[in-house]
C-alpha cells in the first residue's frame, strides 16, 4: 500500500505500510470488521484501521469519543481521528481511523513474561486498578478490555497501560 495513491488524508499521503514476510505484502492485524496497518508517514508511525464492511454511522460515535477524550485527557488513550473518506481502493472511497502508533506489549504477553516476578505483577495490578478508577471517574467505558487491546510499557517507574481499539468506547454525550 503506497499512501500517495491510496490515502485521501494529507498527513498519510507520504505513508508507506509496514511489510511482512514472505511476499513483502503489507502486514495486517485483522479484526471482526476491519484490518489495521502500521503506516509510517513523515517520520511518524500510525495505526490505520480500514473497515471491511459497512459501519453505519460510526462517524458520529468517533466524533463524540474524540471530542470527549480531547477534553478529558487520559494517558491511556492515544490521539486518533476518524476520516469518513480516508482511503481510495479501486476507485471507491472508504472510512478509516488514524491512530498514533502505540508501543507496548499486549497485556497477556507482559503477564506471561513476568509470571515469576510477583513485584511486577503487583505493580501491574495497581496500574490496572488505577486505570479502571480513572475511567470510572471520567465516565468512560472501553467496552473491549481484552488482552490485545491493553498494551503495557514497563519502564523504571513501573508498568503503564495504554488502550487501543476504540470501536466500543462509550463516553457521555454532550
Amino acid at each position: 500500500m503506497h499512501g500517495a495513491k491510496a490515502f485521501l488524508v494529507p498527513e498519510l499521503k507520504a505513508g508507506v505500510a509496514e511489510r511482512g514476510p514472505p511476499l513483502g505484502m503489507p502486514k495486517t492485524w485483522n479484526g471482526g470488521f476491519a484490518s489495521v496497518f502500521r503506516v509510517n508517514s513523515g517520520g511518524k508511525d500510525y495505526a490505520v484501521k480500514c473497515f471491511t464492511m459497512d459501519i453505519g454511522d460510526a462517524a458520529t460515535q468517533y466524533a463524540e469519543v474524540s471530542a470527549y477524550l480531547q477534553q478529558n485527557k487520559l494517558s491511556y488513550f492515544a490521539h486518533f481521528a476518524f476520516h469518513k473518506q480516508g482511503i481510495r481502493v479501486e476507485g471507491r472511497e472508504y472510512p478509516i481511523v488514524q491512530l498514533e502508533w502505540v508501543r507496548g506489549a499486549p497485556l497477556k504477553t507482559f503477564i506471561e513474561n513476568n509470571l515469576r516476578d510477583p513485584h511486577r505483577l503487583v505493580a501491574l495490578a495497581e496500574a490496572w486498578r488505577r486505570m479502571l478508577s480513572d475511567l470510572r471517574a471520567n465516565h468512560i467505558a472501553h467496552g473491549d478490555l481484552q488482552h490485545e487491546n491493553v498494551l503495557v510499557n514497563d519502564d523504571s517507574g513501573g508498568p503503564t497501560l495504554r488502550l487501543i481499539d476504540y470501536d466500543t468506547v462509550v463516553v457521555p454525550i454532550s
